[in-house]
């Protein structure tokens, strides 16, 4: 059952290299299998996804206008099944879109075939799909930027429109108000004259009433006196009649009835009460009338009310002289012992009289106070006169001020409101003003809307292919495709924006500020990298030979907190669970190929249980968050990448452009000689991005503000004034850039000094991009030139004492220190008829700054002058190859590559030297796995001792070179040991990682043409204990020394065989073996057998042709004879003495003396040749140069021209 239901599918890409290993290892999937072969999309099935996808999104269509016309109308049928012909605008864009990955794709296949520093990508129906996804997200992105904007910039502009009438309004009510002012000021001011007049008069008749006033206070003052001294008198009288008046008034009713009932009272009795009859004024005494008087209910109440006015003079005087003063028999004891109610009265009679008598002496008195009294009425009459008519004036005035105050307010008012309307006027038109500017921009904005609004599909085609396709491609290479996307929309009648700016576009100001300060380098290349990296919608695989895009990264992610690993940390695994469970970054270095444990996280294969996310690492299911992230690095710019890695990830390619390099160059330099001025100039440089960036926020600051404004702005006290605030902001940051612009302009005047020099090294740095074209092996990264540049910098610092160098020449001599050591660490890489060449056009470099391009049209004069210049009397173009100098050169993390002819080994020279040094050497032959296993080993604890590795032969481990060592190589950093040195040696093989040779110092060890100079290199190998043992021993190695060098000679005028130093090394075993170190005579040499095994054994299975094996056979027959020992003896029989002729010693100072004085230039004839043959030879070696140099700089002329 289970094996009828079970079904296992493998998928694979046949596109990869991978392909062809697994299909030739696995026949199986072939012969077992069912093999269902789905190939790439077609046309018409791009066509159809690209239908589908887009169907729903708003495109313009502008009715009536026609795509595809003429030369696009191929593009049109190649989709037009799909839209049965009447597609229009939507069928173009399909078009477009199948267009636009067909030119990535054919532009990724064109890559593939470039250099091998190049890598390649592979394009699959995944990228498709994710350009629709882009171009779809773009569209709708931009459009409702657009919109938005336009929105913002109608309503602004309305805003100012109404603004302005607002103004005017307010203007003509200012008229208004100004003459509605006039009137009220008017009245107001004769309201105040009215006011003030009657406020004279009020205080002049307050004066009079003063003096009024005062007069009466006067007046009543002497009336007081006068009263007071008239009732001085009267109070000494007073308090007798106060008692009698109550004495009387406590007389009883029966006392008196008692009384009037008596016919005849007693006399005294009798006497009293006619006295008191007297004094009520009745002129009759009589008893019975008396009695009538008591009987009265009035008589107690008048005698209590009766005034001392009211007694005449007559009346005191018959009562004083008949009852009171006359009777002396009439006395208050008496009467009241004759009565109880008459003794009151007569004490109220006696003391009335003698009131009264005081009361009428104080008459004139009293006449006087009534005159004062009566005069002061009269004043007092007067003065209430006088103080009505002040209260009248006063009460007026108050109205007045009052009438003068409401006009006053109405005035202030009406001109605080007019205030108010011109600060309003006032403010709006320089708002206005200030905003000239702005409004001109709005209103350029508002008519460009349409033209955008028409580019707008062609635009986000070009934004979403950038985005897919372009991360992977280098600088010239985007150029080329963005140039044919341009064609095809236009031929396809997609109406688009020739220069539009795709950095631009896709990343705001603020952005690409902080994208600087996060260390992203400022050139065109890292800009559109870094736009790339932050709209990835897969994650991103940075292609970064130079380590800057890792730094910018691990500043910009640093909040994240970004972590390093590669997938040789053994704890890759934790690092990656901890990573996506706590939504960190995760930096990958040195990624060759993608460990099968990211699949899951690379493809989003994620699941959803119970409100988790997981996703599956090896084994386990990990929770995953949303935050997370991973980042892929390698900086081997020919990294193979598999089909399946380039449809999972994002690929960003960070490869130095000769721009950036430039940059980074000026940057160097400045650094050295002017830090100073560095310093300053990135500090500005930081300034006037921020600054731009500011004044941008702030323009859309404005513009936000006004189009949101309800009503008018005039209205809106707090627009206005953040309006003011953001313009005096504005204002501020403008006079900041000014500022900054002119110190900027004084920097560049400085660093303008520089920039030849800068300009020189991007040149240079093309050249050696150049270089590739002629050979695999000629790699030069960026950071092998800046680590030159930097060394002749630090090398070239003016000696102390030594005085200044002007300007131009000190740049004169940086400028020639540059070259001269590019000659010695470049030329030694290079091969030596390209050593020529490259110092030919290095010369002209050198010469001519204008331009390195161009056809050769110097005379051999001007280059021989060049030279001179450049490299001085001795043309050292080999250049610096001595391996002491070169040890001491490099550093442990570069790797020393020394690649050679087949055959010619170079391994030994290295070991003489560790011996020399007394370095401790361990070398490995690679090809093995043992050989895999133990140089891992060995360069693992070397790196950390700080001893020396030689791996040999590499070439015949290039897989593992690539899988393995490369990685291992990349992994060297500040923690290895700085004595550490790694050798590798390698035969010339394309196979080598362009990688290994980006990574190391590399040295081209060719047979150094002419008998001296290889008979130096072969003497060179011997130890001086070897050269001390025989002297016999030291002629034949001399004379296999001759050989060896003449036989090279012969292979560099045409032979073919590949002649090695090991050939030469195992003839010398022969002499060891044939001869003694005891032997003291040449007879003992068996010469014979000694020339069979050189001409049969050692040097003769070299040979294949019959003719060379007799040439071979003449010289070696010639050369080892029992005559070499003689005197003078010649080494080429034709010539005799006059060729050359074996020293007399063999000791070996003599040897080496004797090496020393050959000539250079080997003639011909001394190797059997005629005498024009090196002629011949010289034209060929020089037809081979001039086309290197012509393939050079074509090369150049074709960088230089993108």
């Amino acid at each position: 059952m289970v094996q009828r239901n079970l079904h296992v599918v493998f998928t694979m890409n046949p596109s990869g290299g991978d392909w062809k290993n697994r299909s030739t290892t696995s026949p199986a999937l072939f012969n077992r299998c069912v093999v269902d072969w789905f190939g790439t999309w077609g046309s018409k099935a791009m066509a159809e996804v690209g239908k589908e996808f887009t169907i729903k999104i708003d495109m313009g269509d502008l009715g009536g206008y026609s795509y595809g016309l003429g030369e696009g109308a191929a593009l049109m049928d190649r989709v037009s099944e799909v839209f049965d012909g009447n597609g229009g605008l939507r069928q173009a864009v399909v078009a477009a879109l199948v267009d636009l990955h067909l030119i990535a794709k054919k532009t990724a296949e064109d890559a593939s075939t470039q250099p091998s520093s190049v890598s390649r990508t592979f394009l699959s129906p995944r990228d498709y799909l994710t350009f629709i996804q882009n171009f779809v997200s773009c569209l709708n992105k931009r459009r409702a930027e657009i919109e938005d904007e336009q929105l913002h910039v109608n309503a602004g502009l309305q805003k100012l429109v109404q603004t302005q009438e607002n103004v005017a309004e307010l203007k003509t009510s200012l008229g208004e108000k100004t003459k509605v002012l006039r009137e009220k000021e008017k009245l107001a001011n004769e309201k105040l004259q009215q006011m003030v007049a009657d406020q004279n008069i009020a205080e002049k008749r307050k004066v009079e009433a003063e003096k009024m006033s005062e007069a009466v206070q006067k007046q009543q003052t002497q009336i007081n006196e006068r009263k007071a001294e008239a009732q001085r008198d009267l109070d000494g009288a007073e308090p007798a009649l106060i008692a009698a008046q109550q004495s009387v008034q406590g007389i009883k009713k029966r006392d008196l009835d008692e009384i009037k009932a008596l016919a005849r009272p007693p006399d005294n009795v009798r006497l009293t009460l006619e006295c008191v009859a007297i004094m009520l004024g009745e002129k009759k005494t009589e008893w019975a009338l008396v009695r009538k008087i008591l009987a009265k209910s009035d008589f107690i109440p008048n005698i209590l009310n009766f005034n001392a006015d009211q007694l005449t003079d007559k009346q005191t005087k018959i009562v004083r002289e008949k009852y009171l003063d006359g009777n002396p028999d009439l006395t208050l004891e008496k009467v009241k012992k004759s009565s109880k109610a008459c003794g009151p009265l007569y004490a109220w009679a006696e003391s009335m009289v003698k009131y009264s008598t005081v009361y009428n002496r104080i008459q004139p008195l009293r006449d006087e106070v009534a005159q004062l009294e009566k005069d002061a009425s009269t004043v007092k009459v007067q003065l209430e006169t006088v103080q009505a008519e002040v209260s009248e004036l006063e009460t007026s005035i108050v109205q007045y001020k009052e009438d003068y105050a409401t006009l006053i307010r109405d005035v202030e008012a009406l001109k605080s409101e007019m205030q108010t309307v011109s600060t309003k006027v006032d403010r709006a038109e320089s708002l206005l003003q200030s905003l000239g500017h702005e409004s001109e921009r709005w209103e350029k904005s508002a008519e460009g809307f349409q033209s955008i609004l028409r580019s707008l599909v062609g635009d986000s085609l070009i934004l979403a292919a950038f985005l897919t396709y372009s991360g992977f491609f280098d600088f010239k290479n985007r150029l080329v495709m963005m140039d044919k996307w341009k064609h095809t929309l236009e031929i396809l009648g997609i109406e688009c924006n020739d220069d539009i700016g795709i950095v631009e576009s896709l990343s705001t100001g603020k952005q690409r500020v902080e994208w600087k300060a996060q260390g992203l380098l400022d050139d065109q290349l890292s800009m559109e990298n870094g736009v790339i990296l932050d709209h990835a919608v897969r994650f991103p695989l940075l292609i970064d030979p130079s380590g800057n895009a890792i730094n910018f990264l691990m500043n910009k992610l640093e909040s994240k907190k970004i972590q390093k690993t590669s997938f040789l940390d053994k704890a890759f695994v934790k690092t990656l669970s901890g990573a996506v469970r706590f939504g960190t970054a995760l930096l990958v270095e040195n990624v060759e190929q993608i460990d099968p444990i990211l699949n899951p996280l690379l493809n989003k294969e994620l699941q959803r249980t119970g409100g988790r996310t997981l996703v599956r690492i090896g084994t386990e299911d990990i929770d995953y968050s949303p935050d997370f992230m991973i980042i892929l690095s390698t900086k081997n710019p020919a990294v193979h990448l598999t089909p399946d890695v380039c449809s999972r990830v994002t690929l960003a390619n960070f490869t130095v452009t000769p721009a950036s390099l430039q940059s980074q160059s000026l940057s160097k330099v400045l650094s050295y000689e002017k830090p100073e001025l560095e310093t300053q100039r990135a500090a500005v440089l930081k300034l006037q991005g921020e600054q731009n960036v500011k004044l941008r926020e702030l323009e859309d600051q404005m513009l936000a503000k006004i189009s949101a404004c309800e009503g008018s702005i005039l209205d809106d006290d707090e627009v206005v004034t953040g309006m003011e605030i953001l313009m005096k902001e504005g204002a501020q940051v403008e006079e900041q850039i000014a500022q900054s612009d002119k110190v900027m302009a004084q920097v560049h005047l400085s660093v303008g000094e520089f920039e030849p020099f800068a300009e020189i090294c991007r040149k240079v740095f093309i050249l050696l991009g150049a270089l590739r074209g002629i050979s695999f092996l000629y790699e030069f990264s960026a950071n092998t030139f800046m680590t030159i540049l930097e060394y002749v910098l630090e090398e070239s610092k003016p000696k102390s004492g030594s005085g200044e160098s002007s300007g131009k020449q000190r740049l004169e001599e940086l400028k020639k220190a540059l070259f001269l050591e590019l000659v010695a660490r470049v030329a030694r890489g290079l091969k030596s008829n390209d050593k020529v060449a490259f110092s030919i056009l290095l010369a002209r470099l050198f010469a001519s700054d204008d331009s390195i391009a161009g056809t050769l049209a110097g005379s051999a004069d001007d280059y021989v002058s060049a030279y001179m210049q450049v490299f001085g009397d001795e043309f050292q173009w080999q250049g610096r190859d001595e391996l002491h100098a070169v040890v001491e050169e490099i550093d442990a993390t570069s790797p020393l590559l020394i690649c050679s002819a087949a055959g010619y080994d170079v391994s030994g020279k290295i070991e003489n030297m560790s011996r020399e040094l007394g370095k401790e050497l361990n070398s490995v032959a690679m090809g093995s796995a043992e050989g895999f296993d133990t140089a891992e080993s060995l360069v693992t604890a070397a790196s950390k001792r700080g001893t020396w590795v030689m791996l040999k032969n590499v070439h015949l481990c290039t897989d593992w070179l690539n899988e393995t060592f490369v990685k291992k190589l990349q992994t060297f950093g500040q923690s290895t040991n700085k004595d550490f040195r790694l050798f590798v040696t390698s035969e010339i093989s394309p196979k080598l990682p362009t990688a290994l040779l980006r990574l190391s110092d590399t040295i081209v060890a060719e047979a150094s043409s002419g008998i001296k100079a290889s008979m130096m290199r072969f003497m060179a190998s011997f130890t001086k204990a070897r050269l001390e043992k025989s002297l016999i021993r030291n002629r034949l190695y001399l004379l296999i020394s001759w050989t060896h060098a003449a036989l090279e000679e012969r292979v560099r005028y045409g032979w073919t065989y590949e002649l090695a130093e090991a050939d030469s090394r195992n003839a010398l075993k022969v002499i060891d073996s044939f001869i003694d170190v005891q032997m003291k005579n040449p007879d003992q040499i068996p010469f014979d057998a000694l020339r069979t095994t050189l001409r049969v054994d050692i040097f003769g299975s070299r040979i294949a042709k019959t003719d060379d094996q007799a040439i071979l056979n003449d010289m070696i027959n010639s050369t080892f004879t029992k005559k070499a020992f003689d005197l003078q003896f010649p080494l080429v029989p034709a010539l005799g003495a006059d060729g050359p002729v074996l020293p007399d010693s063999s000791s070996p100072e003599d040897m080496t003396a004797w090496i020393s004085k050959l000539p250079s230039h080997t003639p011909p004839t001394w190797v059997g040749l005629r005498e024009d043959a090196e002629e011949a030879l010289e034209k060929i070696k020089a037809e081979t140069i001039y086309s290197t140099v012509e393939t050079v700089t074509e090369s150049i002329a074709a960088s230089s021209s993108k």
